[in-house]
């Protein structure tokens, strides 16, 4: 009788290959859960939200234009040509300065009347990330306007002010871009 001591390496080639498929399936659950699910940008709220109630929120958003319109008082504004858009190249940006800057939105009616009970809330952010972004929940009426407190800004770039107006079934997001320059 012949001894076979030749060695097989399958047994090792598939407990590696296991291996390596456990660690590639816990990276990928690691990296996904640093990646939570974000603001919806455009309406301020959550993704699934926007995506459930879309109808909704462009009803909303068709009635409070029919009803109201939304003005930013007292900021300058510059023409900036935008690389990555072939639908508007050239766009009007609210040009911000380092330190402290407040902005001011004068809410009316269609008959011009300043309308001193609205929810407002405000954003700066910057765009493609949620890290820098300053809110305020409630933005107070004061001498006609809702009227932010300071919000400072130190870091330049490109920025978009964010505004979400809410009066019972009338719903707005304006949302202008802003530059600050190095």
């Amino acid at each position: 009788m012949k001894d076979n001591h030749e060695k097989s390496y399958w047994p090792h080639m598939i407990m590696g290959f296991l291996l390596i498929g456990i660690v590639l399936a816990f990276w990928t659950v690691k990296t996904v859960g640093r990646m939570p699910v974000s603001k919806e940008d455009r309406f301020m709220m959550d993704y699934q939200n926007a995506e459930l109630h879309y109808n909704d929120v462009m009803k909303a958003q068709q009635r409070f234009k029919q009803r109201y319109d939304v003005a930013l008082e007292g900021v300058a504004t510059r023409r900036l040509a935008v690389q990555n858009s072939k639908a508007n190249p050239i766009v009007q940006a609210v040009i911000l300065h380092r330190g402290a800057n407040r902005f001011a939105y004068r809410i009316t009616d269609k008959a011009g009347h300043a309308v001193a009970d609205m929810n407002v809330t405000f954003v700066l952010t910057r765009p493609h990330t949620h890290a820098d972004d300053v809110t305020i929940e409630r933005v107070p009426f004061v001498d006609g306007a809702y009227r932010t407190g300071p919000v400072t800004i130190t870091k330049p770039g490109r920025y978009t002010l964010k505004l979400r107006a809410a009066k019972g079934d009338a719903v707005d997001f304006d949302s202008r871009p802003a530059f600050l320059e190095p």
